[in-house]
């Protein structure tokens, strides 16, 4: 019997490409991008002549707040390696899956979302809440139909104030004593606009 043996390049795959975020450099091979990627693909000379690429719109760098860890789960996905999909990354990875037109990873990490939207309502407006682009509808009349369970976080007191009008104007559960209170927390960050607030309550119920 003839004797075999396996072998293998052991070499890695050099890195060609930078992404940066934040004055940080994150590798990654063009290659893979270029087959995943519409974005990628679309784009392939200018791309390629650039060796370093702003990971997203400058205008949105600082709203945005992306790990490291997720930025890195961004790239392994890309470049065929297995990475776990959670509550901390889902949001970074179903943005920069959309910006650079991935779609498997856009349809995985939607579905995530679907399958977990109430408890990451929050989260969710929270990070994307000054991107003109992203379509926050749903996701406020969920926190809206389900406030009196969020009006104890205090992220809720970090989103933009017609956001939280919004949510009070819908909600069914106007004259609960919470709100109230928390309306008034209201008017003690956004100063005078926040009494419109009141508007929407029957404070004497």
């Amino acid at each position: 019997m003839k004797q075999q043996k396996f072998i293998q390049i052991q070499n890695e795959i050099p890195m060609t490409h930078f992404f940066v975020y934040k004055d940080k450099q994150y590798p990654f091979q063009i290659d893979f991008f270029k087959y995943s990627s519409k974005f990628f693909l679309n784009n392939q000379q200018s791309l390629e002549q650039n060796k370093i690429i702003p990971l997203v719109d400058k205008e949105y760098e600082e709203s945005l707040n992306f790990s490291e860890e997720s930025i890195f789960s961004f790239i392994k996905y890309v470049q065929r390696e297995q990475i776990p999909l959670n509550d901390d990354n889902v949001f970074a990875l179903n943005y920069l899956g959309t910006r650079y037109q991935i779609n498997s990873l856009i349809e995985s990490t939607k579905e995530y979302i679907e399958q977990n939207k109430t408890g990451l309502i929050l989260q969710i407006l929270t990070n994307f809440q000054f991107d003109q682009k992203f379509n926050k509808q749903q996701y406020e009349d969920i926190l809206s139909t389900n406030l009196i369970n969020y009006i104890s976080d205090d992220r809720l007191l970090s989103l933009e104030y017609p956001i939280i009008y919004r949510a009070i104007e819908k909600t069914p559960n106007k004259s609960n004593s919470k709100i109230i209170d928390f309306c008034f927390k209201c008017l003690d960050k956004f100063g005078r606009k926040a009494s419109s607030l009141f508007a929407l309550i029957d404070i004497c119920d």
